[in-house]
């Protein structure tokens, strides 16, 4: 071998050597770039479904603030409507109790609770009381019963009956009986 071909075949030999150790560290770079990419793309995938996930839990708590917003203006309606209807109703019940108290029915109804109660406490001092709306029936009462007077406390009609000896309060009046419907009252849909 020549000189010159020695040189021919050391060039080849390290032309080839050079060109194996480039294309491994080109593979080398390459996949230590496709690894960095593939870990970044992983970063990104998961910082995004974090923001995803982030974002529909403020839009769905926001959802929820609506919609209790909207459900306490439903109930502030739907209480203002019912106290309307209740006050309405009331009030032509009360009409209702002032045409009462006008009739024959009314007078029978105060003679059957004082009967009621005399029987009931039958040898008991019992002081009668009616409503001041109720004073035109005074004397006409007053021959079922001696002791009855005009309250000072207005109770819209009927009758109480006090038995002071045993502390007893017997309440047939409108206005005990109009509280306790109007407590109890509901409107069912």
């Amino acid at each position: 071998m020549t000189v010159e071909e020695k040189m021919e075949h050391f060039k080849n030999v390290s032309l080839e050597d050079a060109s194996k150790k480039s294309n491994e560290l080109l593979t080398n770079y390459k996949h230590d770039l496709d690894e960095q990419f593939e870990k970044h793309k992983k970063q990104y995938t998961e910082t995004s479904k974090i923001i995803e996930d982030t974002k529909i839990s403020e839009a769905k708590l926001e959802a929820k603030r609506a919609l209790a917003k909207a459900q306490a203006e439903i109930k502030r309606e739907v209480s203002n409507h019912h106290n309307e209807i209740k006050n309405y109703i009331f009030s032509e019940v009360n009409k209702k109790i002032d045409a009462y108290k006008q009739t024959a029915a009314y007078k029978e109804a105060l003679i059957s609770h004082i009967k009621s109660v005399k029987e009931q406490f039958e040898g008991e001092d019992i002081l009668f009381l009616i409503d001041k709306s109720d004073e035109n029936l005074l004397s006409s009462l007053k021959d079922q019963v001696k002791n009855i007077e005009i309250s000072n406390t207005p109770f819209v009609g009927g009758i109480k009956a006090m038995i002071e000896a045993r502390n007893i309060l017997v309440d047939y009046s409108f206005k005990t009986k109009l509280s306790e419907e109007q407590d109890n009252f509901t409107i069912s849909l």
